[in-house]
């Protein structure tokens, strides 16, 4: 059984459908085979659409909601790949309509991740974005880990689509931050693939050389992941084309090709030989570029999709004016603008029934049954009322939509404002919040500001390069964030490699010893460097208590804190760096002041502290 856009517009009759007989013979056997054509659906698509559409012939919604949906999303990805774009948009509406049938939190995550997977292959960026959104808000309520990898690396994949290539870096690191140990290199492997395609995208040519060429051996000896790595040969042919090293590029491109003439993916099949072509234009060759050019031309309409066919018809108006053969290169661009047209026309025409088929319920659906059924026993009577229904529908619908997009939209606007999108901490702004409520508390909890710089982080810049200075952050935001989580406090990025923990504290010393072993801690991070070197890491960190009120009418009553902490932090970089310094008063409600800082050592009522803290 096929999953049909016209099945699902009629009325989501999948959802209800439950079929009535015998129990399935063997559910491991079901089981492996949706195992087996999630294996196949991106580099055999046929296969895995038989293998797909005969287990939809056995499953049924509501008997195994998580077995069908994940066969679902398996035939649609292979739809995909072979360009029925309309079938593979309805699996992924299903997917959307159907997750409330999900108990399981890890399957409800996962195919929130293929319905977003789907989106994105299939050109709809800013909807994939949402779902995956969502669903990392999910894992980390939940501490899904490992699923937390997955989203953040298709994040990555994302916003490098969309160049923003730090934020996607970012994504990247974070992910690999998070793998385990003992899961390379399976887990790191994919991740590293697109942190690789993201340096080439940025041009950090180098950088993308050294992490795409570390990933040829072990994807080599992973089976079944034959077309991953043609596609991997491929990118590094481009990136050796416009290093302006063709003979390389051209020994790359070998591989790919020959890697597929064992395979049956037209879409990557087409991007290698474009590829070639290119490769070709470089070397002066426009000839053979012209050969390359048509094989990819025939391949890319064997695909059917929009954006492989769009590629290859650029590429064979390019050759052939280069050629002096205008008048072929003018038929073949009046086709690439046939294509665009018609394709913006047929998603013009389909949008309003697709969003209204994806937030539909299923009592309106009930509903629009009745309706119709209604209208054939008696239709010249309830003709009038089913457009009165009809319209009061949809004017509802709309709002429903608009508060939905709103409320959606304010969400991640409200949580964008407040993270750092390097290392996913809260940023200035929401640890200004943070303090605001903090001074405000009048229940007599006491909290402390601690302020953290990284040492000779500069140093570690321009020794290892920007790239391991990122990982230098975000593995020292994991340690905060862990710590902060611990004593029941908040941390966040200050600017640059500052960072701000606040937590609440009883005394002097358990703030003093907090201080201390939060230094400890960060002294012990490993990190090495692009040829496996160890970087070392350490802190200077400056503390102070925040009252209740300020010695300045115009402070909030957190800035004495937060300027007295400023203060202390640069005095222990001053005496070396790699120490804690804090202040206590002896009275709780003493009211501090910065300028109080020099003469603490001299007032019984006001205590310093100075503590070295360990070598990395």
């Amino acid at each position: 059984m096929k999953v049909s856009k016209c099945t699902f517009r009629a009325g989501l009759g999948l959802l209800m459908w439950a079929v009535s007989g015998s129990a399935l013979a063997d559910d491991n056997d079901l089981l492996a085979r949706v195992a087996e054509c999630e294996r196949l659906d991106h580099g055999e698509p046929h296969q895995a659409l038989d293998i797909g559409e005969a287990l939809l012939d056995q499953l049924t919604l509501s008997q195994d909601p998580v077995l069908y949906l994940r066969t679902v999303g398996c035939v649609s990805w292979a739809q995909a790949n072979l360009g029925l774009r309309a079938e593979a948009e309805a699996g992924a509406d299903l997917i959307a309509a159907a997750l409330d049938r999900v108990d399981s939190l890890h399957a409800r995550l996962s195919l929130m991740r293929r319905e977003a997977a789907l989106r994105h292959r299939l050109g709809n960026l800013a909807e994939s974005i949402d779902v995956l959104a969502d669903a990392l808000l999910l894992a980390e309520q939940h501490d899904e880990r490992r699923v937390m990898i997955d989203l953040l690396t298709a994040l990555g994949a994302q916003h490098s689509e969309d160049r923003l290539y730090d934020r996607a870096i970012a994504h990247y690191l974070r992910a690999l931050s998070l793998v385990d140990p003992e899961d390379e290199p399976r887990q790191a492997l994919p991740i590293r693939f697109n942190l690789g395609l993201t340096y080439r995208n940025a041009e950090r040519f180098d950088e993308a050389v050294e992490v795409l060429e570390g990933l040829i051996e072990p994807l080599s000896n992973w089976p079944g992941m034959e077309v991953r790595l043609a596609s991997l040969f491929n990118v590094l042919a481009s990136i050796r084309r416009e290093l302006g090293d063709f003979d390389a590029a051209e020994a790359y491109s070998d591989q790919a090709i020959g890697l597929h003439e064992t395979l049956d993916n037209s879409i990557e099949y087409t991007s290698v030989l474009i590829e070639r072509a290119y490769l070709s234009l470089a070397r002066q060759a426009p000839e053979q570029a012209l050969e390359w050019a048509t094989q990819a031309l025939a391949e890319a309409r064997r695909s059917e999709f929009f954006q492989t066919l769009g590629a290859a018809l650029n590429l064979n108006v390019r050759v052939l004016s280069e050629l002096g053969r205008h008048g072929d290169a003018l038929v073949l661009e009046r086709e690439r603008a046939e294509l665009v047209e018609t394709h913006l026309r047929e998603r013009e025409r389909s949008r309003l029934t697709e969003l209204e088929a994806r937030l539909g319920s299923e009592r309106q659906v009930r509903e629009l049954e009745q309706l119709r059924q209604a209208r054939e026993l008696d239709a010249l009577v309830l003709q009038r009322q089913r457009l009165t229904i009809m319209l009061v529908a949809v004017i509802a619908l709309f709002g429903v939509i608009a508060l939905y997009w709103l409320r959606r939209t304010n969400r991640r606007l409200y949580r964008l404002s407040r993270t750092d999108p390097l290392t996913g901490l809260r940023n200035r702004r929401a640890l200004t919040e943070r303090l605001t409520a903090v001074g405000q508390d009048r229940s007599g909890n006491r909290h402390v500001v601690m302020l953290i710089d990284l040492d000779y982080f500069k140093a570690i810049n321009d020794s290892h390069g920007h790239d391991t200075g990122d990982e230098v952050l975000v593995a020292a935001a994991r340690k905060l964030e862990k710590f902060a989580s611990r004593h029941q406090g908040v941390a966040g990025r200050w600017g640059g490699e500052e960072f701000a923990l606040i937590v609440p504290v009883e005394s002097a010393e358990q703030a003093r010893k907090m201080a201390q072993t939060l230094g400890q801690e960060i002294a012990s991070l490993r990190v090495t460097g692009r040829r496996g070197e160890a970087v070392g890491v350490s802190a200077s960190i400056g503390f102070a208590p925040i009252g209740t009120r300020a010695p300045d009418a115009e402070q909030a009553p957190w800035e004495p804190a937060l300027l007295i902490a400023d203060l202390l932090l640069y005095k222990a970089k001053r005496a070396g760096r790699r120490r804690c310094v804090g202040v206590w008063p002896g009275d709780k409600n003493q009211t501090l002041h910065p300028r109080d800082i020099d003469r603490a050592d001299s007032r019984a009522r006001l205590r310093l502290f100075e503590d070295p803290l360990p070598s990395p």
